[in-house]
């Protein structure tokens, strides 16, 4: 279930705060990454960045189906409407990339993983208290869900 945090990494000021705010609960490839990562105000993160509650278009490596994913805390998450996790494998590797690079991980099997980051959503960038509305718009769009049999990044 490691997420692989060895690329250079960008994470909002504000971001790194709510992290450590739970820090008992990160993974410790999070953590370290957490140590690691360029800190920037979130104003200054640049928009093709994935920071927490970005909506995220990502494309499966191996099955090369693409998936609308938000990048959320623990009590937000729901992976049937897309709601991923930051403490999950995948959502710990996608935290801080850039459209375009691409995110590895295993699953609990030990089964590795990866998606490339396709594009962020300009609307995203935003707090918790818009994950209520984040999760609205999502469901009543049909995002793409994996089936359960496959590897998918959300599963």
């Amino acid at each position: 279930m490691n997420a692989t945090l060895n690329d250079e990494r960008i994470l909002s000021e504000l971001d790194f705060a709510r992290l450590q705010s739970i820090k008992g609960q990160l993974p410790q490839e999070l953590k370290d990454y957490c140590e690691l990562a360029d800190l920037v105000p979130a104003k200054e993160v640049p928009g093709d960045v994935v920071t927490m509650y970005s909506q995220i278009e990502i494309v499966d490596g191996s099955s090369q189906q693409l998936q609308k994913i938000t990048l959320c805390y623990p009590k937000d998450a729901e992976p049937s409407l897309g709601f991923i996790s930051v403490l999950s494998p995948v959502g710990s590797s996608l935290l801080g990339l850039k459209v375009g690079s691409v995110a590895h991980w295993q699953t609990p099997h030990g089964e590795p993983c990866s998606a490339k980051v396709a594009a962020i959503s300009p609307i995203i960038r935003c707090n918790s208290r818009y994950s209520g509305m984040l999760r609205s718009s999502m469901s009543s769009k049909t995002a793409a869900v994996a089936s359960p049999k496959s590897k998918s990044p959300t599963g």
